[in-house]
């Protein structure tokens, strides 16, 4: 997990958050926990589903280690062509979405009291 999902997590959940309405961030926060863990299910089943079929029912043993280094190398390869995927859906859902952030506008005080409004 290390790096790469602390580089990821944090700025992907802030712009899931900032794009949901403030009632429905628990709806939101409990989506996005459950699509981790999804996510999280997945690349185990598809890490073991490589092993067996690879090695199958043996045990890891120098006899094995072939076995193991294919199943390994393919997996690194499915993995980093989701990662890749992944890449281009974030990136389409920024140009996509527009958070209150990117939409807000700073205005200076004459702004407030002509309209009696702030505006965010």
């Amino acid at each position: 997990m290390g790096i790469g999902f602390g580089l990821f997590s944090s700025p992907n959940s802030n712009a899931i958050m900032s794009s949901v309405e403030r009632r429905y961030l628990g709806i939101a926060s409990g989506v996005v926990g459950t699509m981790r863990m999804v996510g999280q299910m997945m690349s185990m089943g598809i890490a073991m589903m490589l092993l067996a079929l690879y090695i199958g029912v043996q045990k890891i043993t120098p006899e094995t280690y072939h076995g193991l280094m294919h199943s390994m190398k393919t997996g690194f390869m499915i993995f980093s062509i989701l990662c890749i995927l992944g890449i281009f859906a974030s990136l389409a859902r920024s140009n996509g979405i527009k958070t209150k952030a990117g939409v807000a506008k700073i205005s200076d005080e004459n702004d407030s009291k002509k309209t009696g409004k702030c505006s965010l």
